[in-house]
């Protein structure tokens, strides 16, 4: 029997094995037996994996009886990757991997695919998928995106200081965003393409205490000795005061 079951097998790839237990009137463990596997566990309830010697899984097959009979087999790489997905719906995925487990391929039963590119830092720097779409990236030094464009037209760019924080903002469509910050990171202007712009102060604890923009709005912030805001002023006459309980 061992011989035909391998040759249904061979013509037959795509067969779960609780199937091949159907066909050949075995028990899955009379036909794992039969075939000289022996690296397998099946769980209470029912699922089959495989295990290479290591200990990491190989293959997994899952078992349900619903109104018809149902499976569900899984494939994986050394690192524990799902790379083969196929269920007796006749579905089924793929997966690939890097050295570095990030994914760099997959594909499906429908004729979805897309694929992914990256840099030696494992950031992404391009993406494709079937239906035409792509996108790329591009990254400083500390990983940072520096410009994004898709096959759509869209694209941005950003800028950074050494510290990382972001000072410059540019897209598609000629909007752009420059901020400035203080050797404490606390931003301390922003402008904007349309001409607009906005100004902070700080005191030496890092709380704002003042806020202008280009319309000449203005508000002053009050803080005690504990760094809790007290009260607040602006350019319209409006105050406030903050009562802490702490």
């Amino acid at each position: 029997m061992k011989e035909q079951i391998l040759k249904y097998i061979e013509l037959n790839p795509n067969r779960g094995y609780y199937d091949l237990c159907k066909i050949f009137g075995l028990s899955i463990d009379e036909l794992l037996n039969l075939l000289d596997i022996t690296n397998y566990k099946i769980d209470k309830f029912n699922n089959l994996n495989f295990y290479d010697i290591n200990g990491n899984k190989t293959y997994n097959e899952i078992y349900k009886e619903w109104d018809n009979e149902y499976w569900l087999k899984r494939k994986y790489d050394t690192n524990g990757n799902v790379i083969y997905h196929e269920d007796s719906d006749d579905d089924w995925w793929k997966r690939e991997y890097d050295t570095n487990s990030n994914l760099t391929y997959f594909e499906n039963s429908y004729g979805d695919w897309f694929k992914n590119e990256y840099d030696a830092n494992g950031n992404c720097i391009y993406t494709e998928q079937s239906n035409g779409y792509w996108k790329k990236w591009e990254y400083d030094n500390n990983g940072e995106s520096t410009y994004e464009e898709d096959s759509e037209g869209y694209w941005h760019k950003y800028k950074y200081d050494a510290n990382g924080n972001q000072i410059y903002y540019e897209d598609f469509m000629n909007t752009w965003i420059k901020c400035k910050y203080d050797s404490n990171g606390d931003k301390i202007y922003r402008e904007y393409s349309t001409g607009e712009w906005i100004k902070y102060e700080y005191n030496t604890n890092g709380n704002i205490i003042y806020k202008e923009n280009s319309n000449g709005y203005w508000v002053n912030y009050y803080y005690d000795g504990n760094n809790n805001l007290t009260s607040k002023e602006d350019s319209n006459g409006f105050k406030k005061t903050y009562v802490n309980e702490s």
